[in-house]
């Protein structure tokens, strides 16, 4: 099997992205996941609202801890 490297330039380029970015997903992703997990997803004794904040807050640490790890 062939042994994979990666030259300077993508190198390069990772580490402008790694700098300039945190996130996948967009805000519109974001929030459409949100909602779906919303309507599948009741949490007790807190309002709609703040339950699709809460969910976008969690959709939002998810993106960045998976960007850090996954190549890009």
């Amino acid at each position: 099997m062939k042994d994979v490297v990666l030259n300077k330039n993508v190198f390069s380029q990772i580490n402008i992205d790694m700098k300039d970015r945190e996130e996948m997903l967009t805000d519109a992703e974001v929030n459409a996941l949100a909602i779906k997990v919303n309507k599948a997803i009741n949490l007790p004794l807190i309002g709609e609202k703040k339950e699709l904040k809460v969910f976008v807050k969690i959709i939002k640490w998810v993106d960045r801890q998976l960007y850090k790890l996954l190549p890009n």
